[in-house]
């Protein structure tokens, strides 16, 4: 089963067609904790007759069409993929308002970025974020 985006969009290969593939070979070559193998083999059976589904038929033509399960797994991009979407909405609102936080989200990059070991940046960076931080407060 190939994931697709849309109507008209090319087809995309999901995660669980990646792990479905490569798992018979990675579980002979690798050794992993359990809990890893859990969530891989959740991720490969999401949406496959494994999980199960319900048979559905359609009340115009008479045609039948199976939906599979979910796995639900936390790990897994497909069941989380809502999840994700409605945490990322409001977070996205606040992050490109007029409140400042994309210039202090830049300083933290910066800072992230170079990784800097100097004390003068450092303490400069933290001058330049209290004050952001005091301007919200």
């Amino acid at each position: 089963m190939t994931g697709s985006s849309g109507a008209g969009q090319a087809k995309s290969i999901t995660l669980g067609e990646v792990v479905r593939a490569a798992l018979p070979h990675f579980a002979q070559t690798h050794r992993l904790p359990a809990h890893h193998w859990k969530v891989l083999r959740a991720i490969a059976a999401c949406h496959t007759p494994a999980l199960g589904g319900h048979q559905y038929r359609c009340l115009h033509c008479g045609r039948e069409h199976f939906v599979p399960h979910s796995c639900g797994n936390r790990h897994c991009p497909s069941c989380q993929k809502l999840n994700g979407a409605q945490w990322l909405s409001p977070t996205r609102a606040v992050l490109t308002s007029d409140s400042g936080w994309e210039g202090m989200l830049e300083v933290v990059l910066c800072a992230c970025l170079c990784r800097a070991r100097d004390e003068e940046v450092v303490d400069g960076l933290g001058e330049i974020l209290a004050a952001l931080l005091a301007s919200y407060v």
